[in-house]
């Protein structure tokens, strides 16, 4: 454990003891940074310091463009993406903090159903074509494939989101699927859990 980790714990366990109703607050952010001291706690920077490491930038400012707000330099926060087939929901994080957004998806029918594991992003398409028996899907925006043949991508032929509805692909509505696609970056791990 680092030195700003546990003097952040130390401080952390302080002020429950001296200000617990003002650490109730989910929105209470001592040092205006844009992160709240329950989210410094869990990144490991300090409550008082609005610029842990001294770089420049505020620590709100660091993760929302997923960078480390404990490092000093240009330390990334590693992204994910979770998939949950039984809740037809996608999830994605920077490393194992805060959820940055979700929303329902429609993934692959029984008869073709989504793979499950662990992926990574392999390719990100601007624009795809989608065919086979029976279907044909032009211009198919923002696409992430993490399989050969499988994509998280944008849907404009249904709003069936929350119900299996595709070929094995996850289908995502478009607003939240473009906010994916910008925060995806090749390598970017998918986990598809039942």
């Amino acid at each position: 454990m680092n030195f700003n980790r546990l003097f952040t714990w130390c401080l952390t366990l302080t002020m429950l003891t001296i200000a617990p109703a003002a650490l109730a607050q989910d929105a209470f952010d001592s040092d205006a940074d844009g992160l709240n001291d329950d989210q410094e706690a869990a990144y490991g920077t300090y409550v008082a310091n609005p610029d842990t490491d001294g770089d420049g930038y505020t620590d709100g400012h660091e993760v929302l463009h997923g960078y480390d707000p404990a490092v000093a330099g240009s330390a990334r926060l590693a992204k994910r993406i979770v998939i949950d087939l039984s809740e037809q929901r996608l999830r994605y994080y920077y490393g194992e903090f805060g959820e940055q957004g979700n929303f329902l998806i429609s993934s692959g029918v029984r008869k073709t159903p989504t793979p499950t594991g662990t992926f990574k992003v392999e390719a990100k398409l601007p624009a795809a074509r989608y065919g086979g028996r029976g279907y044909d899907f032009r211009n198919v925006k923002w696409n992430l494939n993490f399989l050969p043949s499988y994509y998280i991508h944008g849907t404009y032929w249904h709003k069936n989101f929350g119900r299996p509805m595709s070929h094995g692909c996850i289908n995502a509505p478009y607003p939240e699927m473009q906010i994916l696609y910008e925060f995806a970056d090749l390598g970017t791990t998918v986990t598809i859990r039942d």
